[in-house]
């Protein structure tokens, strides 16, 4: 009876706290979008490593703006790691709360000595 909710404790804490870091890591990636966007061309390669190991994503020799699928490639992974975490956060929750849940099932019990008196 107890092992459902144990089980949804220990989901609900690891969950939160690997929520936390996927936030805290799609924040990041962000700041280092928004910082490559307001470099300077002569500082260009500096910010395109520290883009790169902030999201992974490369920058060819002498690009000064992200295109469209480096942009999406460097947020989408981060956005996704958000709303895994969020949904084992809510099947963290179901677990704890089941067993506050009510099944309804109907019990029903028949002695059968009764059933065979009635049909003779």
């Amino acid at each position: 009876m107890h092992l459902p909710k144990l089980i949804g404790v220990f989901l609900l804490v690891f969950a939160g706290l690997m929520f936390v870091k996927a936030v805290a890591l799609m924040v990041d990636s962000w700041d280092a979008i928004q910082n490559f966007t307001q470099c300077t061309p002569t500082d260009a390669a500096v910010c395109g490593e520290a883009l790169y190991r902030a999201t992974g994503v490369s920058i060819w020799a002498g690009q000064s703006v992200l295109t469209a699928t480096q942009f999406w490639a460097a947020l989408l992974g981060p956005i996704a790691n958000v709303f895994f975490w969020m949904i084992v956060l809510l099947i963290g929750i179901i677990f704890y709360k089941s067993g506050h849940m009510v099944l309804p099932i109907e019990e029903s019990v028949r002695d059968l000595a009764d059933i065979k008196k009635r049909h003779r």
